[in-house]
């Protein structure tokens, strides 16, 4: 059964000044310092990071070391988080953060397409909002091509693995913390409106905003009943379907649509001010 907030996230839009460039300084939010500027954009600081290969396409990668986990929640929020089942991935790389404005904006220029709005909240190091599914496989087929790799949007079994802290997963509830003001812009904290990537606490891999900020488009298509039959190694999803999955919440969600295990779904050709996705690079 299709989670019907799925439709009720889409429905909002809002409006605040754009944030203007100002030179960089220490946040720190939680217990741990990350290097932003005034707006709380990420500063050249953290792009240049020792934590994470960045390429030409602006991406800091994140290696996830393959392994086996426990996928789903038998008491999650919906009925579709179940059952708990072991699954086994092989190793990939994600991006960081959420791809961000200046991220896609490189992609539309080669491209010769339009720009997302960006809703007048700003562009930068804001996370890229307004992008449909096909919009962001469309990305994807395009970052490929210009690196010579395999770039597309994470499996399901891969966000969430990412997104549990992978084999350095502490059990949290949410990305990084069982304190989700600690890791997430949520409905709570948010002041209704995305933030800059990389505002929060990172998860135990090194990866910001999985739960918050924005929902994030997966590969996968959508079976509320997938659970019970999916493939123990690598699974992709269903092979056909009439929505693809979205994972991990975002500003305008109450703290239970940000736990990691939380699923929603929406038409590949849904745009939302709340959604958005990072990418994964297949291991060679």
């Amino acid at each position: 059964m299709k989670n019907s907030f799925s439709f009720f996230i889409c429905l909002f839009v809002f409006h605040s000044p754009t944030n203007s460039e100002a030179a960089s300084h220490v946040t720190v939010h939680g217990t741990a310092p990350v290097l932003v500027d005034q707006n709380g954009a990420p500063s050249d600081s953290f792009w240049s990071g020792d934590s994470g290969e960045t390429t030409d396409l602006g991406i800091k990668w994140v290696l996830v070391e393959g392994g086996k986990y426990k996928m789903g929640n038998d008491n999650g929020l919906s009925p579709d988080e179940s059952p708990e089942h072991e699954v086994t991935l092989k190793s990939f790389s994600i991006s960081a953060t959420e791809l961000t404005f200046d991220q896609y904006d490189r992609f539309c220029l080669a491209a010769n397409r339009s720009k997302p709005n960006d809703n007048g909240w700003g562009r930068g190091a804001m996370p890229v909002i307004n992008v449909d599914w096909n919009d962001a496989y469309e990305y994807c087929q395009w970052a490929s091509k210009v690196t010579g790799t395999t770039i597309h949007l994470p499996t399901e079994a891969e966000w969430e693995f990412a997104a549990r802290g992978g084999r350095k997963s502490r059990g949290f509830t949410f990305s990084g913390a069982n304190q989700l003001d600690d890791v997430g812009w949520y409905s709570e904290n948010s002041g209704h409106k995305s933030h800059a990537v990389a505002g929060k606490l990172p998860n135990e891999l090194g990866i910001y905003d999985m739960t918050g900020n924005l929902w994030e488009w997966c590969a996968d298509w959508y079976s509320d009943e997938y659970y019970i039959i999916e493939p123990l190694q690598n699974p992709q999803g269903p092979v056909s379907g009439q929505y693809h999955v979205l994972r991990g919440g975002s500003w305008i969600s109450s703290a239970a649509y940000n736990h990691v295990t939380t699923r929603s779904s929406l038409r590949s050709d849904y745009i939302s001010a709340s959604n958005g996705f990072r990418v994964v690079k297949s291991m060679k």
